[in-house]
């Protein structure tokens, strides 16, 4: 299992799992709008285990891009967990 911190709130994700449907399921507190990665509201910063994540796909890297958000930022409707153990840590980004 791969140990997923979002602030102060903590879980357990399989390799497969996306943070969206996790945060859905109100295992941690995300705000999100349009859900499907381009608006930008759901912005994380990933501090740690970002080697765990799926890379961000070319429409994710778009909006990042369009919206001048750091190298360590991605957004929280896209993210898909891999990897069987390990630790990510993410902090809301602020706007």
């Amino acid at each position: 299992m791969v140990r997923v911190d979002l602030d102060r709130s903590e879980l357990e994700a399989s390799s497969g799992d996306r943070l969206l449907d996790l945060c859905d399921e109100g295992a941690l507190p995300q705000l999100f709008a349009c859900r499907s990665g381009s608006c930008g509201v759901c912005r994380v910063r990933v501090l740690e285990g970002g080697a765990l994540l799926d890379p961000a796909e070319a429409s994710e890297t778009a909006t990042l891009e369009a919206l001048g958000m750091d190298a360590d930022e991605r957004l929280a409707c896209q993210i898909v967990v891999r990897g069987k153990h390990g630790h990510v840590r993410l902090t809301a980004a602020k706007m």
